[in-house]
This record gives C-alpha cells, structure tokens and sequence, in this order.
C-alpha cells in the first residue's frame, strides 16, 4: 500500500489526459509552462495568464526540453538533440545522444546545471525491470556528450543545488537515488552516495526538482505521491497526488509558489489501477515553498 500521504488541494490544469506527460519547465522570462507528452510526441505550452494550452506533433519521441539563454529550447527527438520553438518548430540538429540506429533507447530525463550544460538519461523503450540500457550523459554544448555514469535501468530524477556542485540523480528500476559532488569546471562527478531507497513499500522515484530552501522533490511512479528530501536525505513530507503515476514536479507560476506535476496514462512497464480519472492529467499544487528558476542551456554548436 502507499505511503499516508498528506492531501492538500490542487488545480487541473490541463484536462486532456496525456500519455507519458514529463519534464515540466517554467520559462521565467515569458512566464509560461512547457512539457512534454513523451507517446504522443508532443511538445505542449501553458500560458497562466490566459489558460490556454498550445501544442506541436514531432517526428520523434521527445524525451526532454531545456530552456536555451538566447530563446528557445533544446528537445530530443529519440536518441538526439534538436532546437525547437513554438513558432517555427523544429530547427536545427545538435548532437547524437546514443547512437542512431540503437533504435531499443530513447533519451528519457534532463536537467540543465548551474553552469549551462546540459545533462540527459537514457533508457530502453519499452522498459523491461531488471534489464540496463540506460546512461547518464553531460553536454557543455561544444564537446562531443560526455557519457557520466551507466549502465542504467531508467535514469531519471536529476536535479542541481544551487551550490553549482551537489547533483541528485535515480534510476527509477534501481529503486534508488544518489546524491553526487561533482567538479563544477568540467561535470565530473567527484563523490556518489545513495540518498533515498525504495524497496520497502510502493513506489519508485520518477522526475525530480529542488525548492528555495534546498530539498529535493521526487515524483514517485505507482506510489500516487511527491517525497520531499532534506539536502541529509530525511524524508521531510510526502504530498498526495491524484494519480497513481505522478511523474516530475516542477515549480512555476508567480514566486515560483506553484508545484506543477505531470503524470502517466498509458505506456509504462507496469499496469494502471482503475477509476483513475485524472490519470494522465497536468496539476498544480501550492506546497508552501518556492523554487528556484531553472538553469538555461548557455552555448552550443551542431555536432553533426
């Protein structure tokens, strides 16, 4: 069974159930919401202010979105990197990820760190439990990608403290989430330790983000919920979410007061529960804290 989770209330915010929503982004600048509908291959836009929601098809599965410094995002397409604008779609190819023609990954998470580099998960599309085809990966926009650790079930809840070193990463099949140093001059990660499990009770940590006060949020898949980590690994609160499969939080809004929460509809390795009617649904919830503005992807040139 669930954790007891404490229930406070929350807004829906888009009605039209997606099928894999992930990586909710508040752009700060514009004050608008993106994310991704990963089985559907949309990208989709949430302006507050007039409650209107936009969405574009892409060819490929988008994994992931970053905010670009000069306007824009950066998104993947399968097992690559492709700029992206609501205005004039997709536009140029960046980078190979994994490798093109391993057609069993696709690129699944990402987060940008303090220093504007870009990092990314992989895994395998359908997942299967207790196989790895996954990596984690650090692009700085120049190099060729850095693979950083691997081989992964699920790589996912990546996020940065603002101290430009401490790096939270899980692989959701691992049931597991590790805290990291890293060298803040090239992405190297210096130290790793285990940070949270979840082996005793429902549950496996998905997307993640980090609030103003420094602790971690973790959308936990099956375990209808968001944990909230002290920086030590304390499991400071769980929060109630409407859906059995919440999968990243993010926080947006005015103050970055709002948590917004995407979730699961269809497509994940294991079944959904009925009488689930706002599966699949985009929330927000206001915790109580604020977050912190999102890092933007600073430079970058085509690796083709």
């Amino acid at each position: 069974m669930p954790r007891e989770a404490e229930k406070i209330d929350f807004e829906i915010i888009h009605h039209l159930p997606n099928q894999l929503g992930e990586c909710p982004v508040w752009d700060d600048r514009e004050n608008l919401l993106y994310w991704v509908d990963i089985k559907a291959r949309q990208i989709l836009r949430h302006d507050p202010s007039s409650e209107k929601t936009d969405s574009v098809d892409v060819p490929g599965r988008p994994g992931m979105l970053a905010l670009c410094e000069d306007g824009g995002l950066v998104i993947a397409q399968e097992r690559g990197l492709q700029r992206f604008s609501f205005e004039e779609g997709l536009q140029e190819f960046l980078v190979q990820v994994e490798p093109k023609d391993n057609e069993k990954v696709r690129i699944n998470d990402s987060k940008v760190d303090r220093g504007g580099r870009l990092w990314l998960s992989s895994m395998a599309d359908p997942s299967i439990p207790g196989e790895k085809h996954g990596n984690l990966f650090c692009w700085d926009g120049t190099s060729p990608v850095l693979k950083i650790a691997g081989p992964l079930g699920v790589g996912n809840g990546m996020a940065f403290a603002e101290d430009g070193e401490t790096f939270w990463y899980a692989d959701t099949h691992a049931r597991t989430v590790w805290k990291c140093r890293m060298n803040p001059e090239n992405g190297s990660l210096v130290e790793k330790e285990v940070f949270a499990e979840y082996f005793s009770e429902a549950g496996r940590p998905d997307g993640a983000c980090i609030d103003a006060e420094g602790f971690y949020w973790v959308a936990v898949v099956d375990g209808w919920r968001l944990d909230r980590f002290s920086p030590d690994g304390r499991l400071d609160r769980s929060l109630a979410v409407p859906f059995q499969k919440p999968s990243c939080p993010g926080f947006g809004g005015e103050n970055l007061s709002q948590l917004y929460v995407t979730s699961i509809s269809q497509g994940s390795s294991t079944p959904l529960e009925p009488d689930q009617p706002d599966a699949g649904k985009l929330i927000a919830l206001e915790p109580g804290c604020q977050g912190v503005k999102e890092p933007r992807m600073k430079q970058w040139n085509s690796m083709i």
